[in-house]
């Protein structure tokens, strides 16, 4: 069957357009429907909650990989970014972290990275990623109070002081209170919490942060060679930590590794030369090269930064007197002055036992706008506006801050406080290049000298123990200075007698306690002070010695708690009180005294060393720091002033303060020394002051008049080498290092170190404590009495050193009772010798006073005597294996009999030596007027350089053992 072509073709029918629409329709009916039934995908907030979840478990990573779109989105997703910041956080992605959240508006992301910081130090003790959050929240919120506060903390955890300071005054500015001002308040303080660094060290060993902190610890509790370590570490686990370089180049230059020092100069990168510490390192180590001019661009670069430091602006006014630049010396040495005033008014308030009262805040208040530390004082006006004190002193004080803080940039000090501003340091070149020490140590060739020293008070009928008026501990502060000594040949008979001053019961009076007279013949001592007609029961104190009226005989002058005494020598072996109205009206307290003629009429002048004043100075006992009764501090009470009689030559004596004596005169001094810098020096007085700086007055023509004015700022003997003023008490002078100039060894407070002050010509001075082995040796003792002598004849002299401590803090296990040190010098250092071998005074423990030197058996060996509290007065003498015999020399002056001064030079193994008589020196001591020379050569020749600068020649025979050098008419020799 055939089709039919003209009809219409048929399709298939899945060929159907209908059909088609058909389909389309139901399957997207049933595309809706199945839509409809399938879950919806999660919101932004469904994710942030699961990426939650996942932090929770731990999973970090997923759950930043599950909110990567809403973070990655513009603007992204607020939660989103939280929490994906949170899971870099936990993966120590900290930068990332800090990245992400600076997408967020400011306030936002400083908010968070706060939170996240609390968390880094709440969680486990991250002090380097909190530091990197805080920092990150003030650049997104530089108003964030909190981020400030808790930045500040961080850096004062770990040593960072200078880089706190503009967030602490960033709260000031703000109004909060904050106690963080306490961390201003000292320039070397830190947080100090070891257990916490401890914790975090152990914890998160590479984080350099701790180890800045403890590092700090580590040197303040004496340990240099650990703090060294411990910031060498730092700087490898961190070597953009400007602040550690700084640190390193500090302690180095501490610990004189000069060489060190070089070579951590030529590694320093840019960041170091932020902090100041760098400068002052770098400057140390131009000084140690002689350089002055580096020195003075360093330290000056140093102090820009840092002005209110102790001391640059001490090492500046030394350096620029030195340079010639007199003026601005002059201004240097007035801004230590301040500085130094300033923070004895902040010790008293911050760190006494006692409330300070609206009285203190003000005076404090003063103090602070007094050296330029405007912010601080707005923080302490605040404080007293809100306690409501003393609103008309209140208002004063608002009046002055609030025009100098209008335009004040965040830093301690106002620019015009700095005395360097306007001074031009671009005239002194960078130093670029410095050279390396070839000295090296002989320390391991020196061999310890058999030296040895008996105990033989009693024995020798010298029995006498200082009463301080109370059982033991001292409470009070009149109790711990103990009494003094003086060997004083009383009849001429060329044996040193022994006078001692006694305290007694409080008040004073007790007819009990008498100054003790002890008269040598020569196998044992008597005592002779009720025939001597002695009776002075004041509550004594130093003693000086020196023939006052000029009639051959030595006379005493007696210091005591009220009026000092002066008793003449009638030269039959009895005495006589001088009644002089200028000291019975003057009733100070005074220390150590010294006679010497300070105006060059040939009769012997007084200087009365006087401590501290105060309406309660006697009565008053202060809490320790656990509220137990224990001996107040010397900041505790105003510094009384010193007292200089002039010697009228009829009995009679004129005060020279103000004339003679212009400078100020308040320093709490504990000791004094009259002495030459060198053969072609005037006479000076060194005075040791405890916790303010030292005097050194010397000498100069005035309109035809001799004006004493104090140099010690600027000759660099005021304070050690860190510009602190140390609680400063006995002097030994001697010429330590044989270079022809005297140098001065002084006594500190337990973790103080003693100081040897190096007379570097010309009249300065320089802290070489350390370069002389002294530092560590005498770190943990607390020194009072010291004398240097030459105990075994070789022509090298030992430093003697008594120690005790002023109150029993044995419980805070700090030594109280202590051993007494003798140290050896080996011609670059001194050495401690082991005192089981120089004898058993040595090993035992004391609460150890005056010291004074003397030859008391006549043998040419200088003995040493001892006073203590609460136990009898030692005689050690000298059984020493003399290496040389010896001559003992006597002076008589042409013009002053006493001749305080005199300096001799002789030749021994083809060098200059230099030996000189001061007066004063040990502590509340006199000594035996003689000197005692090695004796090489069969005769003895001796350049006698006397104090009026005139010369002689002359020649000690072979076979004496004594001798007297009468000034113009040679020498008595006295045979063996």
């Amino acid at each position: 069957m055939t089709q039919d072509s003209s009809a219409s073709p048929t399709r298939p029918w899945y060929q159907s357009p209908l059909l088609w629409l058909a389909v389309i329709g139901i399957g997207a009916a049933v595309a809706g429907v199945l839509w409809l039934l399938q879950p919806a995908p999660p919101s932004s907030v469904e994710l942030v909650a699961q990426a939650e979840e996942l932090l929770r478990q731990g999973e970090f990573q997923q759950a930043e990989q599950l909110l990567q779109p809403l973070v990655s989105k513009t603007p992204p997703d607020h939660n989103a970014v939280v929490v994906v910041a949170r899971a870099l956080f936990k993966q120590d992605q900290i930068q990332e972290c800090i990245e992400l959240l600076n997408k967020l508006p400011e306030r936002d992301a400083a908010a968070s990275l706060l939170t996240l910081a609390r968390a880094s130090l709440e969680t486990s003790p991250k002090m380097s990623q909190g530091e990197l959050l805080y920092r990150a929240a003030l650049e997104a919120n530089p108003d964030n109070i909190d981020a400030h506060r808790e930045l500040a903390r961080i850096l004062g955890l770990s040593a960072r002081r200078h880089e706190a300071i503009p967030h602490i005054l960033s709260l000031i500015r703000a109004g909060k209170e904050t106690d963080l001002i306490i961390l201003l308040a000292r320039e070397r303080s830190m947080i100090r919490d070891e257990q916490s660094l401890e914790a975090a060290h152990k914890l998160i060993p590479d984080d350099p942060l701790p180890l800045l902190g403890l590092a700090w610890i580590e040197l303040e509790d004496g340990r240099q060679e650990q703090a060294i370590e411990y910031v060498r570490e730092a700087i490898k686990l961190n070597p953009d930590l400007g602040t550690a370089w700084g640190r390193l180049g500090t302690y180095l230059s501490l610990a004189e590794d000069w060489n060190g020092l070089v070579d951590w100069s030529e590694d320093l990168p840019q960041v170091a030369y932020e902090s100041p510490e760098t400068w002052q390192a770098l400057g140390d180590l131009a000084r140690e090269n002689k350089d002055t001019t580096g020195a003075l661009r360093c330290y000056g670069e140093a102090l820009q930064m840092n002005p209110e430091s102790h001391a640059l602006t001490f090492q500046m006014a030394q350096l620029l007197a030195q340079h010639g630049e007199q003026e601005l010396a002059g201004k240097m040495a007035k801004r230590v002055e301040e500085l130094q005033a300033f923070e004895q008014t902040l010790n008293r308030t911050f760190f006494s036992d006692q409330q300070p009262g609206p009285e203190q805040l003000f005076a404090l208040i003063d103090a602070y706008m007094s050296v330029g530390r405007y912010w601080e004082a707005t923080a302490l006006v605040s404080a007293a506006g809100q306690a409501e004190v003393a609103p008309n002193q209140l208002a004063r004080a608002i009046e002055i801050l609030r025009p100098e803080i209008s335009n004040l940039p965040l830093q301690l000090t106002a620019p015009k406080f700095n005395p360097l501003t306007g001074f031009d340091l671009q005239q002194f070149p960078v130093p670029t290049k410095f050279s390396r020490s070839n000295e090296a140590s002989a320390a391991g060739n020196w061999q310890a000298p058999e030296i040895r020293f008996t105990e033989e008070a009693a024995p020798r009928g010298l029995v006498f123990t200082f009463n301080n008026g109370n059982p033991e501990p001292t409470q009070h502060m009149y109790e711990f200075t103990g009494g003094g000594i003086a060997a004083i040949d009383v009849n001429r008979d060329e044996l040193p007698d022994l006078m001692f001053t006694q305290g007694g019961t409080w008040p004073p009076g007790n007819e009990d306690a008498s100054d003790s007279l002890f008269l040598n013949h020569g196998e044992e001592f008597i005592d002779i002070t009720e025939n001597a007609r002695i009776s002075d029961t004041d509550f004594g104190q130093g003693v000086a010695t020196g023939d006052f009226n000029a009639d051959g005989f030595p006379d005493f002058y007696v210091a005591n708690v009220g009026a000092n005494v002066l008793w003449e020598n009638n030269g039959d072996g009895t005495f006589t009180k001088r009644e002089v109205e200028q000291f019975a009206d003057e009733k100070k307290w005074t220390t150590s005294t010294l006679m010497a003629d300070l105006n060059n009429d040939g009769l012997s002048d007084i200087y009365d060393v006087n401590y501290v004043t105060g309406a309660d100075v006697f009565t008053r006992v202060c809490q320790g720091q656990d509220g137990a009764p224990a001996i107040c501090m010397p900041f505790d009470f105003n510094a009384e002033s010193d007292s200089i009689w002039i010697n009228e030559g009829n009995g009679e004596f004129r005060s020279a303060v103000g004339e003679e004596f212009p400078s100020a005169l308040t320093g709490k001094g504990l000791g004094i020394v009259a002495f030459r810098d060198a053969v072609n020096r005037p006479l000076a007085l060194f005075v040791s002051n405890d916790t303010t700086p030292n005097f050194l007055f010397r000498p100069s023509e005035d309109d035809g008049n001799s004006v004493w004015r104090d140099e010690a700022i600027t000759s660099g003997a005021a304070l050690n080498v860190q510009g602190k003023a140390e609680g400063s008490m006995g002097i030994a002078v001697d010429d330590f290092n044989h270079d022809g100039q005297f140098d001065l060894h002084v006594t500190n407070f337990l973790a103080e170190s003693n100081t040897v002050y190096e007379n570097m010509t010309g009249g300065f001075f320089s802290d070489a404590t350390e370069r002389n082995g002294l530092q560590q040796a005498t770190w943990n003792f607390l020194g009072f009495g010291t004398q240097s002598l030459d105990a075994d004849l070789d022509g090298k002299c030992e430093l003697f050193v008594t120690n005790g401590h002023i109150d029993d803090l044995s419980r805070f296990n700090r030594p109280y009772r202590m051993t007494p040190q003798l140290f050896s010098y080996d011609g670059n250092e001194f050495h401690q010798l082991d005192g089981n071998n120089v004898g058993e005074y040595f090993a035992q423990t004391k609460l150890g006073r005056s010291v004074a030197t003397l030859d008391w058996n006549r043998d040419g060996r200088k003995d040493i005597v001892v006073g203590h509290l609460y136990d009898p007065t030692a005689l050690l003498t000298n059984q020493s294996a003399a290496q040389n015999k010896s001559v003992t020399l006597r002076f008589v002056g042409q013009k002053n009999r006493d001749a305080t001064g005199v300096i001799v030079e002789f030749e021994r193994g083809g060098k200059q030596e230099f030996r000189q008589l001061t007066a004063g020196g040990g502590y509340q001591a006199s000594n035996e007027p003689t000197l005692v020379l090695p004796v090489t050569a069969e005769a003895l020749e001796l350049r006698v350089h006397w104090p009026n600068n005139g010369e002689q020649v002359v020649s000690i025979p072979e076979d004496a053992s004594q001798a007297v050098a009468i000034e113009g008419r040679g020498v008595l020799a006295i045979p063996n």
